[in-house]
């Protein structure tokens, strides 16, 4: 693909608000689907809610009308299965029992229309072509004009393709122009069939996809499948078929197991051009969503600009970061066109909804809204829109050679005067001749940036050593050392990997829980008082196993452990503030055992500022360090 990088952006010309410099700085960038390829135009329609069933499976679109596939009727779950006919405001109008399937234990599966009069579904060896009203027909519209087909219910498949034609798609233009149908199953091959269920073609599976619904774009030649990777957050793709592959365009679907899939010409929110797609999402609630493809007939969804986003020019791309960064991060975008073809427009602008309101939908004016379709919540043309947002706009010309705009922190929190728990959505604008009328722009897909600043705690955790079956009193395996101006008043560690505590191993010169015991060989494994010096708080946990007058300091609940620390106040020693080091050793059993071994574990520590009593809570994970046998997180 070719990418129209930036090269500059004109200065963030917006005051300082303020905003103390604290590090590190949080933050969380994930992709809106308010606009671009994606956006939703129909649903989700709760499909429990109107059915009162949770078994719903694949979807077809004819004539203005939506079909959704569902074993049993209602709550019964045994055959007859039904279809559900849905209209374009999301109301179950109707529905009838599924033709033959009684002897099927799930029923029709996903479905597809030829847009004229015929719904063709698959389900275990058996495809079946039915009418709008779930009556049997032998006659489905092709390029070539009707076709007849030699049965309403043909073999899925010959020989050994499928167990189950659980995706479905139709081509019209298949077979010569007289009509082919493509089915798969989870991670099969895709495979073409002619009208009487004879094999005329194969993709063979590449490993990634896993297909409970199929799609055939007749605007490109491509399939759509549902989904790429298998599961919740697996993403509708398209597939090329004389390829035989992906072909990186892809869009997100609402998190749930993927389901039925099929192609609405036209569009479903009123456009009455280019295409969506329309999906079933099987989850904790079953749905039915319409997604945008092509805008217009004029411009195909692969030839559109996608706003990517990443962190210090890493990957980039257009499903959002999901994670927190440090202060050394920037906020790293680019502009990524799917179309070789150099565009008319070399200067593209970037959008920024300023906070507070970047969290907020607003609603456009209705013209502006149909002259820029893709506009969709972002809200800084204050006059368009509402409720009124402050707002800027970044102008970036754009050029061949150069890399993506990078934007640090700190032009963010002190440019752009945003604050703890803002939210700034972004989104590029661009002109494109292929976009009809007398305004030729085009809008992205939007990304939102989630600030969450949280002081540095100046605070490291680390597992240190080749084993943590150690009885070296002198140090402890594990330590939380305060370096910061903070004073700790909470710590929790969890391992991962199927490593947990073992907490009662005896032979480490005392054991674990023996807590602040005085009994020979129960003792306790906190080393060099550190327990009694970091105000340790023994109120309230559990007592310990080996010595009933005694308190162990920590709550497990594997693979978790947690501690709790008085505060200079409450504390006899001052709590656990600056240039306090807390260690202690305690076994690990179920993988390695030596320090890096520990790295993922997820780390939480609750700090309190002793001058303004706020309390901060920072969660990292350790990583292996450059000393051996460590792994440690500074947070």
């Amino acid at each position: 693909m070719q990418r129209l990088p930036l090269f500059s952006v004109a200065a963030l010309a917006v005051a300082s608000l303020g905003v103390a410099q604290i590090d590190p700085v949080p933050w969380i960038t994930k992709r809106d689907l308010n606009s671009g390829v994606g956006r939703p135009t129909y649903g989700p329609v709760d499909l429990d809610a109107a059915t009162g069933s949770f078994r719903h499976l694949g979807c077809a679109y004819l004539n203005g009308e939506f079909y959704v596939s569902t074993r049993g009727l209602g709550a019964v779950a045994t055959p007859p299965h039904t279809m559900y006919v849905f209209d374009g405001a999301g109301a179950l109008t109707r529905q009838f029992t599924q033709q033959g399937s009684a002897a099927s234990t799930w029923g029709y599966r996903d479905g597809a229309s030829d847009d004229v009069a015929t719904l063709v579904f698959g389900f275990e060896s058996t495809i079946v072509f039915i009418d709008a009203n779930g009556a049997f027909t032998t006659t489905i519209q092709a390029d070539n004009g009707p076709q007849t087909v030699a049965s309403p219910t043909i073999p899925s498949f010959t020989g050994d393709v499928l167990n189950t034609a659980r995706a479905m798609a139709y081509n019209p233009s298949g077979n010569g122009g007289n009509g082919s149908l493509y089915i798969g199953d989870f991670g099969s091959d895709i495979v073409e069939l002619d009208l009487n269920g004879a094999e005329i073609g194969r993709i063979p599976a590449n490993g990634s996809w896993s297909l409970y619904g199929l799609a055939y774009d007749p605007m490109t030649g491509n399939l759509w499948g549902n989904c790429s990777p298998n599961g919740e957050l697996g993403r509708i793709v398209e597939i090329d078929p004389v390829a035989g592959a992906e072909t990186g365009l892809s869009f997100d679907k609402p998190e749930g197991i993927q389901g039925g899939l099929d192609y609405v010409t036209g569009g479903v929110d009123g456009r009455n051009m280019g295409a969506d797609l329309v999906s079933v999402v099987q989850g904790s609630v079953d749905s039915l969503t319409a997604h945008r493809l092509h805008l217009y007939d004029t411009l195909l969804a692969n030839a559109e600009i996608d706003l990517l986003s990443g962190r210090n020019g890493t990957g980039l791309d257009d499903a959002g970061e999901r994670g927190s960064f440090a202060t050394d991060s920037s906020w790293d975008l680019d502009l990524d066109d799917g179309d070789p073809t150099p565009r008319a427009f070399d200067v593209a602008a970037f959008a920024i909804n300023l906070p507070p309101n970047g969290a907020v939908d607003g609603v456009l004016d209705p013209l502006v809204a149909t002259l820029f379709p893709e506009l969709g919540e972002i809200r800084y043309l204050d006059s368009f829109t509402s409720p009124m947002a402050a707002g800027m706009t970044l102008y970036v010309p754009t050029t061949e050679a150069a890399g993506p705009l990078s934007l640090g922190m700190n032009a963010i929190r002190t440019g752009l005067g945003a604050m703890q728990g803002d939210q700034i959505r972004i989104q590029a604008v661009y002109g494109d001749l292929n976009v009809p009328g007398a305004i030729p722009v085009m809008f992205t897909n939007q990304t939102r940036l989630t600030l969450d600043y949280t002081p540095a705690f100046g605070v490291s955790v680390a597992a240190t050593g080749t084993n943590s079956f150690n009885s070296d009193t002198a140090a402890g395996f594990w330590t939380i050392t305060n370096s910061g101006p903070f004073e700790i008043i909470g710590a929790q560690i969890t391992l991962v990997d199927g490593i947990v505590w073992d907490a009662d191993q005896t032979g480490m010169a005392d054991r674990f829980d023996g807590g602040n015991s005085t009994l020979a060989g129960c003792l306790g494994t906190y080393r060099n008082s550190s327990d009694v010096n970091c105000d340790l708080d023994y109120n309230g946990t559990p007592a310990s196993a080996c010595d009933a007058t005694a308190f162990t300091g920590f709550i497990l609940e594997n693979p978790t452990l947690t501690f709790t620390f008085l505060d200079s106040v409450t504390g006899a020693n001052g709590g656990f503030g600056s240039g306090k080091v807390f260690e202690w050793d305690c076994d690990t059993d179920g993988g390695g055992t030596s320090g890096d071994a520990h790295a993922g574990a997820i780390v939480t520590i609750t700090v309190v500022d002793p001058v303004t009593a706020t309390v901060y809570a920072s969660q990292r994970a350790l990583e292996i360090s450059a000393n051996p046998n460590e792994a440690i997180v500074t947070m």
